[in-house]
């Protein structure tokens, strides 16, 4: 299984926090991106989704402690690219997340 594989099965068990309706595909979408090590642009997101970007980062602002960088790339949620002491490898990419259950979970 790769990095996409593995975020996009991760992510559909997941469910929309905050009640953020139509935040599951966003955060599939989100995680499969942030899985190749690097900022994810708000625009990528939305055309990966055809959706309008200012919809997809309303819905990544709605929920609580979304990551972001200073040109408004999402950075992380759960899963970040700040480093942290928990973190895992996967194919060569060190990938952090916020807590050791995390690292576990994801």
């Amino acid at each position: 299984m790769d990095q996409v594989e593995f975020a996009e099965r991760l992510s559909q068990q997941l469910s929309a926090p905050d009640g953020a309706e139509g935040f599951a595909p966003v955060f599939i979408a989100a995680l499969q991106e942030l899985v190749r090590g690097r900022p994810v642009p708000v625009a990528l997101l939305g055309r990966r989704l055809v959706l309008p970007p200012a919809m997809v980062a309303d819905l990544l602002r709605r929920v609580k402690d979304t990551e972001w960088d200073e040109h408004g790339s999402l950075l992380g949620y759960g899963l970040t690219l700040k480093p942290t002491t928990h973190r895992f490898e996967v194919e060569g990419l060190t990938l952090h997340t916020w807590c050791a259950f995390d690292t576990l979970f994801f």
